[in-house]
């Protein structure tokens, strides 16, 4: 929502946006908010109680805290998506990335084998993530374009 909004206001400038797990979408009914609802550490409930706190249910389909229905994904900056396979919110981040290449924005999904929601910040212990935290460096060097070191 961040990226919509500056691009409403003409800035400021933001370069590339890079979303871990996203929640995107409010009223989320896809198969992997069920399949995945729970046993995985985030759960429906969990989400469902996470979104009783963060705002009305009639409130939920607003762009603002619904960014994936959003009528306008046009000129946003370029986007990494990461999601995990047997994250909840899978199939939001793909239904996200798909809805900004659909709008002419560049974006890219990543779903990962084998991994959960709290997978990617788990760093050091779950070493399986690493490609994926790799791969989320590679995109922030590149969207502010910070060279490898030597």
């Amino acid at each position: 929502m961040v990226c919509q909004l500056a691009r409403d206001a003409n800035g400021p400038d933001i370069k590339g946006q890079v979303l871990i797990t996203p929640v995107v979408d409010g009223g989320d009914s896809s198969p992997s908010m069920t399949d995945n609802a729970e046993g995985f550490v985030l759960t429906k409930a969990l989400m469902d109680w996470f979104w009783d706190h963060y705002a009305d249910p009639s409130e939920r389909a607003d762009p603002k805290a619904s960014p994936l229905l959003a009528p306008d994904l046009s000129d946003l900056p370029p986007a990494l998506i990461i999601t995990g396979e047997f994250d909840p919110l899978r199939d939001q981040g793909k239904a996200y990335a798909e809805a900004l290449v659909d709008a002419g924005t560049q974006a890219r999904n990543i779903t990962y084998p084998g991994q959960i929601h709290t997978s990617f910040t788990a760093v050091g212990a779950i070493p399986t993530a690493n490609d994926a935290r790799q791969e989320i460096a590679a995109a922030l060097r590149h969207y502010f374009k910070i060279m490898e070191p030597a």
